[in-house]
């Protein structure tokens, strides 16, 4: 069942994804999606990475979307 649904899931996921990367002003740093942070030997790649070498800040945004409606699904989140 999880195969049949999963491509669905995964635009959902990106939808929300992508309206967070909207909402993110370009002024707070370089913004990367899906890919692994530079610099770094890890092969993870974080939903969303903001990078300002100006403030040496790095802020990751993993996000993570419950697909079903029941109470127990936020308790995993």
């Amino acid at each position: 069942m999880r195969a049949r649904f999963s491509r669905a899931w995964q635009l959902h996921h990106n939808a929300i994804q992508d309206r967070l990367v909207k909402a993110i002003p370009t002024t707070l740093g370089e913004i990367t999606v899906n890919r692994a942070i530079s610099g770094t030997d890890s092969q993870l790649r974080p939903g969303i990475v903001v990078t300002s070498e100006e403030q040496r800040r790095v802020v990751m945004v993993a996000i993570r979307v419950p697909f079903e409606n029941r109470t127990p699904t936020f308790h995993g989140v």
